[in-house]
């Protein structure tokens, strides 16, 4: 929400989707756990035996935390509002 409240659409975009990725991940491993699913072919969301799902979550993770930095630029160059209570 950052990202969209600073005017990075793509950025935001980016990150709704890959939030959701990894949400939906974890809820396929609750559902593994429980019982819901069966347990053939699913990796864990940040790891795995061959090491390409966990290639890719480190990407995913690597992506919010660039998206994360620039947001925290833009938000660092654009002047601060005043207070409505310094006024007073």
């Amino acid at each position: 929400m950052a990202a969209e409240k600073a005017g990075e659409q793509f950025s935001a975009f980016i990150a709704y989707g890959l939030g959701i990725c990894l949400v939906s991940s974890h809820l396929s491993t609750w559902a593994l756990i429980l019982g819901i699913l069966p347990t053939k072919g699913l990796t864990l969301p940040l790891m795995s035996y061959g090491g390409g799902s966990m290639m890719i979550m480190c990407c995913a993770v690597a992506l919010l935390f660039r998206v994360q930095s620039e947001v925290a630029e833009i938000n660092a160059n654009t002047p601060k509002e005043r207070s409505k209570w310094q006024s007073v």
